[in-house]
């Protein structure tokens, strides 16, 4: 007994050296960790799906739609209301996240609700407006049994195909129509509309309809007609009225026929005055009178030589006025002798000579007188023809 005694006694030290360690260990504190929210813990101001009667909630909804927070193509009676959905649950994540505010799934918190009332939220600006948004993400693609809500427009689609009157099945019924639901008879009034205005029809299976044909649909004005109706059309209107009222299609664009005839026949008015101005040479010579560019032939002293000019406002002759190359020595043209100039579209020369200005011979002294091409023009022993 006693020589067990030193071993007992050593492990009674070691386990109380260890105590304070075990102590430590057990008193620390736990690192938290992220703990399921309880619904009734968040402080909500609002809950999912909650109706408000005091328009609180709607006035809400207002400042987030004024702020741009909504996603493209949501109806306007889900801004207009007093009721939570998800519509407005998408918005309220987006205003959260651009203004580090607290975000619930179930609801607006008390904190996040009052930030966005007292305007304490700033402008989504880098929300495209509708008419800039890319179209995939106006109207994402629908596929089978999807619900209403902001990644599907079923509704709106819905609505735009029974006012249009696509809403019909085979044997000519009214479809059964489950609103927000996009089910068979949703996509056979799409096929319907489709097969109507010649746009690629979806499969039925697996039923998908694409992000251009909802626009397209969205867009539309085309209502639709029953088969004996257009047939009762086609027969009323025979002959050549008839020819002209057809419906045609001009560049995807429904029209009638006459406005197609019309079209074709300003471009073939327009080809001719293209040719008439740029290929026919009178055009071109009319041009160039228009411009004022002239060609003078100048003979003195049996020599001759050319000079072009373009005519602005007035051609000056004579030994002491203007550029006009004629040879000084000759004494018989006066210092101002002439001038050229157009009135209108016509070239004119006037005379302010002693000795006489002659057009063809005639003398035209202390007056004007028309010039036409090849005309020529004497003046002292300066003889000039003219071509313009």
């Amino acid at each position: 007994m006693k020589r067990f005694l030193p071993a007992r006694l050593l492990c009674l030290i070691m386990a109380l050296a260890l105590l304070p360690f075990a102590l430590a260990e057990g008193t620390a504190v736990p690192t938290p960790g992220p703990t399921p929210v309880p619904i009734g813990e968040y402080g909500l101001q609002y809950g999912l799906y909650e109706t408000d009667g005091e328009h609180n909630l709607f006035n809400m909804k207002s400042i987030l739609n004024d702020h741009h927070y909504y996603p493209s193509g949501t109806p306007d009676d889900a801004i207009k209301s007093d009721y939570f959905e998800r519509y407005t649950l998408q918005a309220l994540k987006r205003c959260c996240d651009a203004n580090n505010l607290e975000y619930s799934e179930y609801g607006v918190t008390t904190e996040t609700y009052f930030a966005i009332v007292q305007g304490r939220i700033l402008d989504a600006s880098a929300t495209l407006p509708p008419e800039q948004t890319p179209v995939e993400q106006a109207y994402p693609p629908l596929y089978p049994n999807v619900t209403d809500g902001p990644e599907a427009h079923v509704s709106q689609l819905q609505l735009q195909l029974q006012k249009l009157g696509y809403n019909k099945s085979e044997s000519g019924e009214p479809l059964e129509i489950r609103p927000g639901v996009f089910d068979l008879n949703t996509l056979a009034m799409i096929r319907l509309f489709c097969e109507f205005n010649g746009i690629r029809v979806p499969e039925q299976d697996p039923g998908i309809v694409d992000s251009s044909t909802q626009e397209a649909i969205m867009k539309s004005e085309v209502r639709y007609v029953e088969p004996e109706e257009v047939a009762e059309i086609e027969e009323g209107e025979s002959g050549l009225r008839g020819y002209f009222l057809k419906e045609v299609s001009l560049l995807g664009i429904k029209t009638v026929c006459w406005v197609v005839w019309l079209i074709a026949l300003a471009l073939v008015v327009a080809l001719v005055v293209v040719i008439l101005y740029f290929f026919v040479p009178g055009a071109k010579k009319k041009e160039a009178a228009g411009k004022g560019s002239i060609q003078f032939v100048i003979e003195y002293k049996g020599k001759k030589k050319d000079y072009h000019c373009d005519i602005d406002h007035t051609l000056k002759i004579g030994r002491g006025v203007g550029d006009f190359p004629i040879d000084v020595s000759d004494l018989s043209i006066s210092r101002k002798h002439c001038e050229i100039y157009y009135s209108g579209k016509t070239l004119m020369i006037r005379d302010y000579s002693s000795t006489g200005t002659f057009v063809n011979g005639k003398n035209c002294s202390k007056g004007e007188y028309a010039l036409h091409t090849n005309d020529t023009i004497k003046i002292g022993d300066h003889v000039l023809t003219i071509v313009f």
